[in-house]
């Protein structure tokens, strides 16, 4: 019901078709992958400007006709961009509680008779904030929460790692995301290095990457600089990358 509403409003055939093999490949994953005992985190991977945001949003509303009822989607910290990722959300996922980050006191049990996004800078103040009410109210008692961190590599991770501290945004996110008995935490980004690289006792390495290919107009890097024998073979051997993806989908799960 909610996935179909919200593709409804694109009119770009080929978008909703990938939307679509999107939603459920990456749903198809969590249930391969999940585990009641602890904590998921995945990687949403896919190139600059290509569409990640209509294909999280497709996720979840995939995601609230399995059940799934309370969301957070992370932005970076810049008043614009929250702005307008909070009035891009609420004009697709019309099905939906669409919450600020100065909406707290909105998001109760009774609330949640239908799905909820919580649309939030990576501010400390605004996570410190929310980490209190879900804490303070236990709303996510029962549920899972599912934590959708766009550009996951700009200050998520934990900043200080070197220094033995731990930087303020990680700590809080580690807050919010121990908040709820199971987090499913995604995260979101055309950069991944640094995501993919962390430890797996970090508590932030993915399980898991999902890569969506970009549509057939699509000119981005892949257009303004194109690959090259050279540049390949720096990096990694043809077979290396071969083995890891297949027909657009990272096939293997990270170590």
């Amino acid at each position: 019901m909610y996935h179909n509403q919200y593709i409804s409003k694109i009119d770009n055939a080929e978008l909703v078709q990938t939307i679509n093999v999107t939603s459920a490949s990456f749903i198809q994953r969590i249930n391969e992958n999940f585990d009641i005992n602890r904590q998921l985190n995945a990687l949403l991977l896919g190139n600059v400007q290509s569409g990640k945001t209509a294909q999280m949003l497709g996720i979840i509303s995939a995601m609230a006709d399995e059940g799934y009822k309370i969301f957070l989607l992370l932005t970076t910290d810049n008043v614009d961009l929250h702005r307008q990722t909070y009035n891009r959300v609420k004009n697709s996922l019309s099905g939906f509680n669409v919450l600020n980050e100065k909406e707290e006191s909105l998001l109760t049990q009774a609330s949640l008779i239908k799905p909820t996004v919580v649309v939030l800078k990576k501010n400390s103040r605004v996570l410190s904030r929310w980490k209190n009410h879900l804490l303070n109210t236990n709303i996510c008692k029962g549920l899972f929460l599912v934590i959708f961190d766009d550009e996951a590599d700009a200050s998520s991770l934990n900043t200080l790692v070197n220094k033995d501290r731990v930087s303020t945004i990680n700590k809080r996110l580690s807050e919010i995301k121990a908040s709820a008995a199971n987090t499913i935490y995604i995260e979101v980004t055309a950069t991944p290095q640094a995501v993919i690289l962390q430890t797996s006792m970090s508590g932030w390495r993915p399980k898991f990457v999902y890569y969506f290919k970009p549509g057939d107009n699509y000119l981005g890097g892949n257009y303004f600089y194109p690959k090259t024998q050279s540049l390949n073979t720096i990096f990694t051997p043809d077979y290396e990358l071969d083995s890891i993806i297949e027909g657009g989908d990272v096939i293997c799960p990270i170590g």
